[in-house]
């Protein structure tokens, strides 16, 4: 194998590991085995071999199991790391470095199937996926082949290339034979699964059916005829738990509705049909759902089963199981509001045995919502909000518990940015624990003019505009579409509030009026961009990552969002994700403890965001142990062979690795450029007109907005725009 298909594998092994995912672990023991037995001779591993072995390695912080109450976890120590996954008769089947295991629930014992030099001798990837129908079936999609296991053996169903199923544009995802069929989500390459469509396929043949079902993103065998999907409708903001008539697609029935990432982790068994609602297990009952004794499921969950009497998850981490009828007292803390972006629950409650971690997730919570709760005596121990003046207004007015107690807490706040610091003391007290910091900030393709203030900005737009070129010259990041005129009015507007917050301006100041003249007499009208081909990309979460050199990002460079002015200082939107303790929490101890494991345990590049000037450039989470599971295992191969280790060498390679930009979840570059050009111009948006409730219909910031929309249309001077603001101003609030 050639040393650019090595680092082919090495990229491929890079983007999985690092966003959770597992890379192909049979890679390295085809070469392994390949150099014992072609090159005994050759005494040290390649620079790309052990290049590629960084990510093949099981992830050394594995937590061993845990068992409360019957609540199980088992980690990496015992399972591996799971990867493809199905349950059939009780028993769990997946893939780990070791070959194929089943994992027997009631004894939690693991037996190996097939070897992992048996899969790597038949070319089996890291491609294949689980599924069943009385016998276990694998779906390797990089060989694009079929098997079957039976009778202790492999077995070659299907060969795939050159039928239907042969799809070079597309993945699969969620196998389930159901009927005679293999059931599957198809998603093109490049697209979202948001974007997946079910398919049918003939496993005799490879005749492939798309199925009239559109923006599945989960696939589960129900009863027959039947099949269980979970559907997002994007548009309704909506995800739809439906059953789909497995013949002819069509849809026998809504089960439930829920907003957007309200629903996941669909389970069927034995009449049993479970999922996580709002962040919450349920059984679901024939008309609406229970809610169960529950445990924080592992944030990277990619497969869940009804077994033995219990909830099963799994992610390439371990095998989570809970109980579905859980007697034992314990401890549940309760948290509301946005979803957590890491492991904190799941793993708070193995460091806490007897803590079970209870989150509904509620992304629309408004602090309205929070205060009604804490004055009707709601116990919910904490919430999980966005930092804005409401939270602010919540904390003068009494409706939030003081953390100043904690030692920690108030350590870790310290070390906070200055801006962070203003927002979660008040009047001396610490009320607030950030959980993340999302830093919005603008990318640039390279050797780009990059416009300085908003005029510039419009005069580069309108040139492009007229130049024919197929793209846009500014777009929204993360949803591509070019700026229209409404978009430069919400950032003039939001941009002015937050200048006028430094500086006190008023509206009536000429470049207001100057900037509402630029966008009455621009032009809009051109034909439709390629919107990935954006020269600017607005309104994207600045991130301290390194980028490997064919990243879609690598040809982009971050800049500042343009300023109102040349006077003016550009304004680069933070928004801070906090913690909040009930005043009414019967488990004030366990929540100040939990808050406690926050702020020890936040990931490097979110501690980098939060406290800059203590942070360290930083290798991915298990990086280091990596390195030193390479060290180990060629001085083993070096002793096994009788010579001594070329330590220089070895040491070369290492330093090869962390040469490597990907290896790094925060660069000392990155670093560097967010604490000279990022941080000062950091603002929290926390003044009153910025909140979100300032932003609903027919509220302060709305009628603000809906102003200087009246003037872009014409249906209002330029004068008159101007004067309504300041009076409008003064009525709705002081900034």
């Amino acid at each position: 194998m050639d040393e650019q298909k090595f680092r082919e594998q090495l990229h491929h092994a890079a983007e999985t590991r690092l966003s959770g995912l597992q890379g192909d672990p049979w890679l390295a023991q085809r070469v392994m085995a390949q150099a014992k037995e072609e090159a005994r001779v050759k005494k040290k591993l390649s620079v790309a071999l052990i290049l590629l072995l960084i990510f093949l390695v099981l992830t050394v912080t594995a937590i061993a199991v845990s068992i409360l109450s019957g609540f199980r976890f088992t980690g990496q120590e015992e399972t591996g790391s799971p990867v493809g996954c199905t349950a059939m008769d009780n028993v769990l089947y997946y893939m780990t470095v070791e070959g194929l295991c089943a994992w027997e629930m009631e004894s939690q014992e693991q037996t190996t199937l097939v070897s992992g030099e048996s899969l790597a001798a038949e070319g089996i990837s890291i491609q294949t996926l689980l599924f069943h129908d009385q016998h276990l079936m694998l779906l390797d999609q990089q060989e694009k082949k079929l098997w079957t296991y039976r009778e202790d053996a492999l077995q070659l169903l299907l060969d795939y290339r050159g039928t239907e199923m042969d799809l070079s544009d597309a993945r699969f995802a969620d196998p389930v034979f159901q009927d005679g069929y293999l059931l599957l989500r198809v998603i093109k390459k490049g697209e979202t699964d948001e974007s997946a469509v079910v398919c049918k396929v003939d496993v005799t043949n490879g005749a492939l059916e798309s199925l009239p079902v559109p923006a599945a993103l989960e696939l589960t065998a129900y009863q027959p005829g039947k099949l269980l999907v979970l559907q997002r409708d994007l548009e309704a903001q909506e995800d739809r738990l439906l059953v789909i008539d497995t013949d002819a697609g069509n849809v026998l029935e809504q089960i439930y509705v829920t907003p957007v990432l309200g629903m996941e982790g669909i389970a069927y068994a034995q009449d049993t049909l479970c999922a996580m609602v709002n962040g919450e297990l349920c059984r679901w009952n024939g008309s609406d759902w229970t809610a169960l004794a529950s445990y924080a499921p592992q944030h990277l969950s990619y497969y869940y089963a009804i077994l033995d009497g219990g909830y099963v998850s799994v992610s390439h981490e371990g095998i989570q199981y809970v109980p579905l009828d859980e007697q034992t007292e314990v401890t549940t803390l309760t948290i509301r509001g946005y979803r957590a972006s890491d492991d904190v629950d799941h793993n708070y409650q193995l460091a806490y045995p007897g803590v079970a971690v209870q989150r509904h997730q509620e992304a629309d919570m408004s602090i309205q919502d929070v205060r009604e709760a804490i004055e009707s005596g709601d116990t919910t121990d904490l919430f999980h909000v966005k930092l804005d003046a409401d939270v602010l207004a919540l904390i003068d007015e009494g409706w939030v518990a003081p953390l100043s107690s904690s030692c920690a807490l108030l350590a870790d706040a310290e070390e906070m940015l200055p801006q962070i610091a203003a927002g979660i003391f008040v009047h001396d007290e610490l009320y607030a624990v950030p959980s993340e910091l999302l830093v919005t900030v603008w990318s640039a393709r390279k050797g780009t003019l990059v416009p300085r203030t908003m005029e510039e900005l419009l005069e580069q737009h309108l040139k492009w505009n007229e130049s024919g070129d197929d793209a846009f010259y500014v777009a929204q990041g993360y949803a591509p579409q070019e700026w229209q005129k409404e978009d430069y009015a919400r950032y003039l507007l939001k941009t002015y509030l937050a200048q006028m917050g430094r500086t006190g301006e008023a509206f009536d100041g000429e470049m207001f009026a100057r900037m509402l003249k630029l966008l009455t007499e621009a032009a809009f009208q051109h034909a439709p961009g390629t919107p990935g081909n954006s020269v600017l990309f607005s309104d994207m979460f600045l991130s301290l990552q390194g980028k490997r050199e064919d990243d879609l990002e690598a040809d982009r460079v971050t800049v500042l969002p343009p300023a109102i002015g040349s006077d003016a200082s550009p304004t680069v939107q933070g928004r801070l994700h906090v913690y909040l303790l009930n005043p009414n929490s019967q488990h004030k101890e366990a929540a100040i403890a939990y808050l406690e494991y926050v702020a020890a345990y936040r990931s490097a590049h979110t501690q980098a965001l939060l406290k800059p000037e203590s942070a360290q450039p930083a290798l991915h989470a298990g990086v280091e142990a990596w390195i030193e599971d390479i060290i180990t295992q060629q001085r083993a191969m070096d002793a096994e062979e009788g010579i001594e280790t070329d330590e220089a060498a070895l040491a070369e390679r290492v330093e090869a690795i962390k040469a490597m930009p990907e290896s790094w979840e925060v660069t000392e570059t990155a670093l560097e450029m967010y604490r000279e050009e990022i941080v000062p111009s950091i603002d929290l948006m926390l003044r009153p007109l910025m909140a979100s409730s300032a932003s609903q219909a027919g509220k302060e910031y709305d009628i603000l907005l809906q102003n200087v929309m009246s003037c872009l249309n014409g249906q209002i001077t330029i004068d008159e725009c101007v004067q309504n603001m300041d009076e409008l101003l003064e009525s709705l609030m002081p900034i």
